[in-house]
């Protein structure tokens, strides 16, 4: 983390940076350095720094939404990342996902 924060803070990051240091926040198994809100708002910038159009970074955003509790938003980021992604791995784990987040919206009614 030390060593991406300053990348990840400088005036123009590169939206890969920025990711890589969400996804660190998101999956560390140390619960002191897990922080989904400011992993959330990383994954956002992410998104935007790619206007949107890299499925990748719109997944991440989902899984970020999920960890802050809003699965509804995880849906519809989802559904976004879909449309911009062709057939292949990326497209199998953003199914996945969107499968995992309808299935636990239709549980928590």
């Amino acid at each position: 983390l030390a060593g991406l924060r300053p990348r990840v803070e400088r005036e123009s990051p590169s939206s890969d940076d920025v990711l890589q240091y969400c996804w660190v926040l998101l999956n560390t198994p140390f619960k002191d350095l897990a922080n989904p809100k400011r992993a959330l708002q990383l994954a956002q910038r992410a998104v935007d720094l790619t206007r949107g159009t890299d499925p990748g970074k719109l997944n991440v955003l989902a899984l970020a939404w999920e960890a802050n509790g809003d699965v509804s938003k995880a849906i519809e980021t989802e559904k976004r990342a879909l449309q911009t992604t062709q057939a292949g791995t990326k497209r199998d784990e953003i199914e996945a996902n969107l499968a995992r987040f309808e299935r636990m919206q239709s549980t928590s009614r």
